[in-house]
């Protein structure tokens, strides 16, 4: 070989070696400490509800429910002043339907109690559940609780005994009416969480 072609190999070597990079580390997201909560801003709706026993009005399972609830809403604004005015109170099929809605009214008072919030002066969501019972129990509790309360069985009672007093008595059922308040709190609660103009901040969730 001649001198210029040694020079060549000699600069860009037939066999050079075949250079590796380094493996690079695998990234994790680091668990959090033992004994302390995540972060309810990157967990699911159950996950929430497991840690914090509280419900975020925008889980789809709460969305459902309060579909179900409007649905009972106008199942009373229907049927309640026509059964009150023109039926007969009595172990029948309408008595037996009233006694379940009447479970569902007493189940979404308890939902109530864990349904987070959005507060307007503060411009975020309440997540603290003391403060989302209190604020229930000086609103609509009593409102709520009136509306629930076991009229129907009062007053069945009564007409079987033959007492004069049920013709009055019977006008009591009409206090079931009350829980047509709920509808307009769930449109607005829809409105709040929905609004294109209402801009929430799930980083400020009050947890303290």
């Amino acid at each position: 070989p001649t001198p210029s072609s040694r020079k060549t190999k000699a600069i860009f070597p037939l066999h050079a070696p075949v250079l590796s990079l380094p493996k690079m580390p695998r990234l994790s997201t680091p668990n959090p400490a033992p004994g302390t909560k995540p972060n309810p801003c990157t967990i699911t709706g159950v996950e929430l509800w497991q840690e914090y026993r509280v419900i975020d009005p925008k889980w789809i399972y709460k969305l459902r429910w309060d579909l179900v609830m409007i649905g009972l809403l106008l199942f009373i604004a229907i049927v309640t002043p026509f059964e009150v005015a023109f039926m007969t109170l009595g172990n029948n099929p309408m008595y037996v339907l009233n006694r379940i809605v009447d479970v569902f009214f007493i189940a979404d008072m308890l939902v109530n109690f864990f349904t987070a919030y959005y507060d307007l002066e503060e411009s975020k969501v309440i997540f603290n559940q003391g403060r989302i019972a209190t604020r229930y129990l000086y609103g609509w509790f009593i409102v709520d609780l009136c509306s629930v309360l076991p009229y129907d069985p009062v007053v069945l009672e009564i007409q079987k005994s033959g007492d004069d007093r049920y013709n009055r008595l019977r006008v009591l059922r009409l206090v079931k009416l009350l829980r047509l308040g709920r509808l307009p709190r769930i449109v607005k609660e829809g409105e709040v969480f929905s609004s294109d103009t209402q801009k929430i901040d799930y980083n400020l969730l009050n947890l303290l």
